[in-house]
């Protein structure tokens, strides 16, 4: 992920990355990642949820991962398996719909059609 995108998260959400997180996926999976981490922190906000810190993103098999540091409630935890379900069919270049594929190296990653290999 470019260096200024991944400041805007943690910028943004201070509480859910206290300390430099190793964020290791491409760029495409911005905004799915964005939109996951305000849910996240209105739900500790606003929902007296419980406050996550996340220490990890990055790509395993094909789809984005969030590992996090502390105790998620059941609705927290499905939110986080959503966006990592979702990131199965969006491609982590570009956004775009994507597929999961094999790449020539043997390696799973999900791209769309622009970005195959």
């Amino acid at each position: 992920m470019r260096i200024e995108i991944e400041n805007k998260l943690v910028q943004e959400f201070p509480k859910l990355f206290p300390g430099e997180p190793a964020i290791m996926i491409d760029d495409g999976w911005f905004d799915l990642v964005y939109q996951l981490c305000n849910f996240l922190q209105h739900s500790a906000d606003q929902c007296g949820d419980p406050q996550i810190a996340c220490f990890q993103i990055k790509e395993k098999f094909g789809g984005m991962r969030f590992d996090i540091d502390g105790e998620c409630n059941d609705y927290q935890a499905g939110a986080i398996q959503f966006a990592q379900l979702l990131s199965g069919v969006i491609c982590d270049k570009c956004g775009r719909p994507g597929t999961q594929q094999g790449n020539s190296r043997g390696w799973c990653q999900t791209r769309c059609t622009d970005f195959a290999e």
